[in-house]
Formats: structure tokens, sequence, C-alpha cells
């Protein structure tokens, strides 16, 4: 039996790449799990009261002003710090999967002791001084995992690596792969009431996604509506008070977010060109869409290049131009059953579960 201890110093949820994870792991009989978490998760115990163990070290998210949120966060780091110590140097494993970049961070002096594989979500090339830190504990990482090619060779590049790192996509372990499914359990959603094509963003509903002309686009097109789900914030705030046929769908916590997703008619996906982590993004939207097999309308970065488009699952184009939106939008409608087939074939020809256990193997 392989004993894996997953260390993650905050709420799993947070994380639908570490939930898909702890679903692969556990699906395993020749594994058993140990998952020392930070913030208490009800969902997560019920999730995996049967195939893995359970440590929590806090259970209510910072509360406070922002000095105490502060002392707080602090505090919970030392106290998670002493606990994993313990825990590695008092009990028998085989393998440590640390999986997230900033629990690797706040385990430095530590962790480098052990045979852990570190997962890095991210490029981290904005913030150079986690950068750095990363860089240190590459050098003592078993394997590396990253959720995209370029991002592996970068990291390769950057950190001097003797191997290429891992690649294993941001694909959901599940999916319910069903359309129009019930929102009955979903509070405040008007997506039954909506009789035109759903045109869906959602995540972050932040400026860096430049969603404007996409607005201008779609308010153009009287047969389609856009849908943005995601937590409420000041750019969308200004977008509705420009384009106020603009629909917002709050934030539905994973996986129940598929369910508003199922809706859709074409799903957005759209970064801008600020950084090397957004050109060469790895989202797990792009499989959410793929999985109900709802084409996508992306921008012509290399992520989205080398996965929508190159799989054909949707159209990428320049997204800050208003005339290239409307003809994509209107292309995949003409041919929306081959889009549609295209799609579902992209999000089937991955399987994650393997290569989760192969890594593992390899960190022996």
């Amino acid at each position: 039996m392989i004993h894996i201890v997953v260390l993650i110093d905050t709420n799993i949820e947070r994380y639908p790449p570490v939930i898909a994870l702890l679903d692969a792991i556990t699906l395993q009989e020749d594994f058993s799990v140990t998952v020392i978490e930070g913030e208490h998760d009800p969902n997560m115990d019920k999730r995996y009261q049967k195939q893995a163990t359970f440590f929590h070290l806090y259970r209510k998210p910072y509360m406070g002003n922002l000095l105490h949120k502060a002392y707080n966060r602090i505090s919970r780091i030392i106290k998670y710090r002493k606990f994993v110590k313990n825990y590695l140097a008092n009990n028998a494993y085989d393998v440590v999967w640390v999986a997230t970049a900033d629990t690797a961070l706040h385990l430095r002096g530590i962790i480098e002791k052990h045979n852990f594989i570190l997962n890095l979500f991210e490029l981290y090339d904005t913030f150079p001084v986690r950068l750095k830190w990363l860089h240190h504990l590459s050098a003592y990482a078993r394997n590396i995992v990253v959720p995209e090619i370029n991002r592996a060779n970068i990291f390769r590049v950057w950190f001097n690596l003797p191997e290429t790192p891992f690649v294993i996509p941001n694909k959901p372990s599940e999916h319910p792969c069903c359309k129009n499914l019930s929102v009955d359990q979903i509070g405040n959603t008007i997506l039954e009431h909506i009789s035109k094509k759903i045109i869906l963003y959602q995540g972050h509903i932040i400026e860096e996604r430049r969603l404007d002309a996409i607005c201008e686009a779609i308010s153009q097109l009287p047969d389609y509506c856009l849908v943005l789900m995601g937590k409420e914030t000041d750019y969308l705030v200004d977008l509705k008070s420009r384009f106020p046929f603009i629909i917002h769908q709050n934030y539905v916590s994973p996986p129940l977010h598929l369910n508003i997703t199922s809706h859709a008619h074409i799903g957005i996906v759209t970064y801008t060109y600020e950084s090397l982590n957004n050109i060469f993004c790895a989202p797990n939207k792009i499989w959410e869409y793929a999985g109900f097999g709802i084409p996508m309308l992306g921008n012509n970065i290399p992520g989205l290049q080398s996965t929508i488009g190159a799989s054909q699952a949707g159209i990428c184009v320049d997204t800050d131009r208003i005339g290239e939106i409307l003809n994509a939008i209107q292309a995949i409608d003409s041919e929306y059953e081959f889009y549609s087939k295209k799609a579902l074939a992209f999000y089937h020809s991955v399987s994650i579960n393997k290569m989760y256990k192969d890594v593992i193997y390899q960190s022996l």
C-alpha cells in the first residue's frame, strides 16, 4: 500500500484541480491517502470520508479588520507548519503531494527534507519574490506538476531543471456531461426565464479580462444574451452601466456552478497580454464548457490557440475587435453541431486519472 500525504493550507473547494487530484488517487486500491488541510471543509469531508483521512487545523475563515486578518493569517501559517513538521516526522509515508505554491512556500525549511511533488498552477512571472523561492524549492522536489506544456518548458529553463515537469491539465475528474441541468438548488438565478441563446462568461469579472468589445458585439445580436457568472466587482458595475442587457449570475460554488454552465450556447474564455501566465493560460473552464459540448469563443493567445483552436472546439479571435467577435459567433452558430462535437472530442481526449497515478509511481 502506497501512502500519499496531500498538503494544502487552505480550503480545498477553492481549487477544482486539487479536487480532481483527490478524486483520482482515492480511487486507487493500492493508495492510502492522508490530507492535511487548512480550513475545515465539510463538503470535502463528506465526499472523501471513506477514502481518505483528513486533518483540519482551523474551522473558520479570516474575520475582523485588516490587522486582525493579518494576525490570523500569520498564526495559521505557524500552526500549519508545526503540525505538518510533526506529522511527517512521526508517521510513515511514501510521497508528499504539495498541492499549491502557497502551501509549499509556507513550508520552506520543512518540506525540503521530504520526498515531495510540487504542484504549480501558475507561472508567477509577475511575482519575482515568490518565483525566487519556488526556484529554491524546485531543486528539492522529486517531481513538479504543471497544467500546461508551455509552462512546463518555461519552468525547466527558469529553474534549470534536468527534466521537463509533468503536465496534467486542469480538467475536472467528474462532469455531468448533460445539457440544461436543473438550477432549482441555486438561489437567485433567472436562467429558467431566458429564451435567447446564452453566451456565458464564468470566472473573475475583472478589467484584465477585457470584456468590453464582447459586450458591444453581443449588443448587436438580438437572438443572444450575455450572462456573466462570478462575484460582483467594480468592473461588472461599470459594464452593466454601459450595457444594461447584461445578466449577472452571482458566484456559485463548484461543482454546482456547472448546472449554470450547462445552459450555455457558447462559452467565453479570454485573457490579456499582461503576463506569460496569461498568454500560456490553463483554464479549467475550457474543460467545463467542452464536457457539455459547448463551443467556445476565445482570444488568440497561445494557451487557447493550442487547445480551443487546435481542437476546433471553438474559434479564437482578437476579442478587442468587435467585427471579429461577431464573425466568430455567427461562424460557430452556422456550424454548431460540428463545433459541439469537436468540443466533446477535446474533453474526452485526456485521461487525468492515469496521469496522476503515473506521477506518483515515478516519485517513489
